[in-house]
């Protein structure tokens, strides 16, 4: 059937209409709509990615807190050399050599990885920094050396005014799909919920991505310093002469890292906490997108935006190291632990979404899906509450 020019005109009546029954619009509102509805496809992409690249992030949580603890070892080891006299100072340099040695090896590891996930992700990150304000970025003081970085970021408050023009962009997509659907008030309401939380978890990923990145960049730049005098402590310990013979020079250069060590350590300290706090709040936008999902389906049978739906299979959680502790008898899991509720969450959750949005799928596989995924999210609850006991 061919579009009428009034089912064309209406839908910007209406969006009119809904804004102003509620609040007056920020300036650049329906600009902003219009670029969500525009580029509706390249922002499903690009979100794809970035939270494809967060959940690698999230699978590498031990490795970064290693990294910090590593850099933590370094500092204790730099704070006990007090004596600059040679003769004093090797058994000093032997602990600081392994301490650097440990470092070597985290960092050695996690590079390549998160080079390799900001390379393949970087025009998707370049796409979103279209979407800040010019406030969204910001400086940031370091603990007590106080060194500063710029923390590149999206505001949370631009997370919210962008997630909201996301779920106008539904409504105006509904609403241009069927012109009836603007008689449908509940229907319009549910899409604009459901666009809402869905850009609330697209946007805290790019968050947590440009955050990440920022922190990453700065923690380089002091490793490499550190990274610099391993071979002149190395030439002592292995006896080589000419080290030996400028061990005076060597001494002074390990006494001038350590403002290095000691804000590579607060740098990385500093992002694992960050990391954690953001990882908390995805985990609450994510289990609302659950819930706005769950409701969605069930009124209306099937899946309509793919923005989200095809890249949420994680479960975020703190990226803080997970608890080890016992934890009670599980049916058909025996001991397990938080993350292994947590993967097990995650599969769940995987196949929820799966079956959702399988129109061939029969009732019987749609209520076995969501009772899996209940059980499994009780599990994750019952061993949170055991750990925090």
């Amino acid at each position: 059937m061919k579009r009428t020019r009034t089912g064309q005109i209406l839908p910007l009546f209406v969006l009119a209409g809904f804004v102003a029954a509620g609040s007056v619009a920020e300036a650049g509102f329906f600009s902003t709509v219009g670029k969500m509805v525009k580029e509706r496809q390249q922002m499903s992409q690009s979100s794809r990615n970035v939270a494809g690249a967060v959940k690698t992030l999230y699978r590498e949580r031990k490795s970064i807190s290693a990294f910090a603890q590593s850099a933590s070892t370094l500092v204790a080891a730099y704070r006990g050399m007090t004596n600059k006299a040679s003769a004093a100072a090797v058994p000093k340099l032997l602990e600081i050599a392994k301490a650097i040695t440990t470092l070597a090896t985290e960092y050695s590891h996690l590079s390549p990885k998160v080079s390799k996930l900001y390379k393949d992700i970087k025009p998707d990150l370049e796409y979103f920094a279209t979407l800040k304000e010019g406030d969204d970025d910001r400086e940031v003081t370091l603990g007590t050396s106080g060194r500063k970085i710029r923390l590149k970021s999206f505001s949370d408050h631009r997370i919210d005014k962008l997630a909201g023009a996301n779920g106008w962009s539904r409504v105006w997509e509904t609403i241009k799909d069927d012109p009836m659907n603007v008689f449908r008030w509940g229907r319009l309401k549910d899409e604009y919920q459901y666009g809402k939380v869905e850009g609330q978890y697209v946007l805290k990923c790019a968050q947590i991505a440009f955050e990440t990145e920022s922190y990453f960049q700065a923690a380089t730049s002091s490793m490499n310093e550190l990274l610099g005098i391993r071979n002149e402590i190395n030439g002592i310990l292995n006896g080589n002469l000419d080290a030996l013979l400028g061990i005076g020079n060597t001494v002074n250069r390990v006494q001038g890292a350590a403002g290095a060590a000691e804000s590579l350590s607060e740098i990385l300290n500093a992002g694992v906490a960050n990391l954690g706090t953001r990882f908390d709040q995805l985990n609450q936008i994510q289990e609302a997108y659950v819930k706005q999902h769950q409701t969605y389906v069930a009124k209306y049978g099937q899946m309509v935006s793919q923005t989200v739906a095809t890249s949420a299979g994680t479960r975020s959680t703190t990226a803080r190291t997970p608890v080890t502790t016992p934890t009670p008898e599980t049916p058909g899991i025996g001991k397990a632990d938080l993350a292994t509720a947590m993967a097990m969450y995650q599969t769940a959750y995987q196949e929820y979404i799966r079956i959702t949005q399988d129109s061939n799928a029969s009732q019987e596989a749609r209520t076995k899906a969501i009772a899996n995924l209940q059980k499994a999210r009780n599990l994750v609850e019952t061993l949170k509450a055991n750990a925090a006991r």
